[in-house]
């Protein structure tokens, strides 16, 4: 009796673990290198961006004039910003085997250097870079894009 009872204890247990995990963000890449002022805002706290820092979804990345950062996501994707830069990580999506990949990226300001990982390799179309005045569908395996002005 004693034996059923810890292992119904155990399967809910294992049960109520899973499901908190299901509702946390999870990371989807992480801060390689920088250099000068870097923060990273994420919900409503912004924290210093420094080697090691984990990257989630929906992270706004920002630079200061002397700031770089670098970041590889875990599709192998890898940006680079510079000075004065602000992007917005909308949407990362990494599950190739239910084929689900998706990566979108804002950026309002600055400049950022992108090298293609497994999401545009597998699905083009699903990698997008969103600017003030259009967007780049990526084709490629790298680039680069500046946007100007004082956009927010």
């Amino acid at each position: 009796m004693m034996r059923r009872l810890l292992k119904a204890i155990s399967v809910l247990w294992l049960a109520s673990v899973g499901i908190g995990a299901a509702d946390e963000p999870s990371v989807i890449g992480r801060v390689k290198n920088t250099g000068g002022q870097v923060s990273i805002t994420r919900q409503s706290a912004t924290i210093p961006g420094t080697a090691g820092t984990e990257v989630f979804q929906n992270d706004v990345i920002q630079t200061g004039d002397d700031g770089s950062l670098g970041v590889t996501f875990k599709d192998g994707s890898r940006i680079a910003i510079g000075p004065k830069t602000r992007i917005v990580i909308d949407e990362y999506v990494f599950a190739p085997r239910e084929e689900k990949l998706s990566f979108v990226t804002r950026i309002t300001r600055g400049t950022l250097l992108y090298v293609s990982g497994t999401i545009a390799k597998l699905a083009p179309d699903k990698t997008s870079f969103v600017t003030p005045s259009g967007t780049i569908g990526v084709r490629g395996t790298k680039f680069v894009v500046k946007v100007g002005g004082n956009q927010s």
